[in-house]
């Protein structure tokens, strides 16, 4: 199966975010993964004066397929992990800026069949929450049933992990998912044709750039955010930092 298709690629940032949360003292034991719920404030008011509007992933994946026109300054807010955070700390502030995201979500965490629960570096998004988000525009998107690094499961496994999770959280949420974040970024071109089989439009991978392709919209290109970064780091990756 060929993925590649001539396209014109297209310059949308794709920034990656974990948990927020208001930070007080020091920086965070997980910089990393962590947003200031005040910086979040201000990245989202420099996006907005700079003219961004935020589209889901699967308008970019229509996008890119020349389904349909982007605005000039396309911008995709993407969580991953589904924290809780997001929702305390986050959820109002983007609705007051015009802004939805996406949610990533572990899927056994939404699943009728729950495990016992599984230690998280933070608290997770109850059903509710994510129903509510979605009901204001947020897109729903997969992170695999249980984040296993998909590179070192068998085939089937792997395979299993895609296609499941999908199953699960449209079933519990009622909403087409379209769009896979790898967990822990690990893809090889098998993963990306096992996705196009699932019926997933495209994928997110962790490495940084803003230019998207078509025929890498199962290894789009993100731009990662957290605490370390003051806004002027933020504004630079944004628009002018070197692209891998």
């Amino acid at each position: 199966m060929n993925l590649d298709k001539p396209a014109r690629p297209l310059a949308v940032p794709v920034l990656a975010y974990h948990q927020i949360e208001p930070l007080r003292g020091g920086p965070p034991a997980r910089a990393g993964l962590v947003v200031g719920s005040a910086s979040f404030r201000r990245q989202l008011l420099l996006l907005r004066a700079l003219g961004y509007r935020a589209i889901s992933l699967a308008d970019l994946a229509s996008g890119l397929a020349g389904e349909r026109a982007l605005p000039p300054r396309a911008v995709a807010l993407t969580f991953d992990d589904g924290y809780h955070g997001v929702y305390d700390h986050g959820f109002a502030i983007a609705r007051r800026h015009g802004f939805a995201g996406t949610l990533f979500l572990i899927a056994e965490d939404f699943a009728p069949e729950r495990p016992a629960p599984v230690a998280r570096a933070f608290p997770v998004l109850t059903a509710a929450q994510v129903r509510e988000m979605a009901g204001a525009g947020w897109e729903i998107g997969s992170h695999s049933v249980s984040h296993p690094r998909l590179t070192d499961l068998p085939p089937a496994r792997a395979r299993e992990e895609i296609e499941r999770s999908k199953a699960l959280l449209e079933r519990a949420f009622g909403r087409p998912v379209a769009a896979f974040c790898y967990p822990y970024g690990a893809h090889q071109p098998d993963l990306e044709l096992a996705l196009a089989a699932a019926g997933y439009r495209c994928a997110t991978t962790t490495r940084f750039g803003r230019q998207q392709r078509h025929g890498q919209r199962y290894a789009l290109r993100r731009i990662p955010v957290g605490a370390d970064q003051g806004l002027a780091a933020f504004a630079y990756r944004l628009r002018w930092a070197s692209e891998q």
